[in-house]
């Protein structure tokens, strides 16, 4: 994709048709909030999705320090990429398997995959 902020490769993996998808997201919510918008239609497809990188925003109050649920955490960007992994039925397969090893307790990974 234009912009350097984001990659998508189609492939097959083990015989399967995937799209791969490698987000870079700005730190300024307004310009994450276009590049998630300029990705969205590569989210609808019949091929398996798995996308992953450094999308700058969390989508559970648990990953970032000091607020609570109900504080407001949830910015523009963070909200419409939360819309983006349930309309695309993505699974957030780092926080299903809890922190990863040597990470601090703060710290936001996501790794999203959806069903073939």
């Amino acid at each position: 994709m234009e912009g350097g902020r984001a990659l998508v490769v189609e492939g097959s993996l083990a015989g399967e048709p995937v799209r791969l998808i490698n987000v870079y997201a700005p730190s300024d919510v307004g310009e994450r909030w276009e590049l998630f918008q300029r990705l969205r239609p590569q989210l609808v497809t019949s091929r398996t999705i798995m996308m992953g990188g450094d999308f700058n925003c969390i989508l559970e109050s648990g990953g970032r320090c000091g607020t609570r649920a109900g504080e407001g955490w949830m910015d523009d960007a963070a909200k419409l990429l939360a819309e983006m992994v349930g309309e695309a039925s993505l699974t957030d397969v780092f926080g299903s398997m809890g922190r990863m090893p040597g990470t601090s307790p703060g710290a936001a990974l996501m790794d999203l995959c959806a069903p073939g």
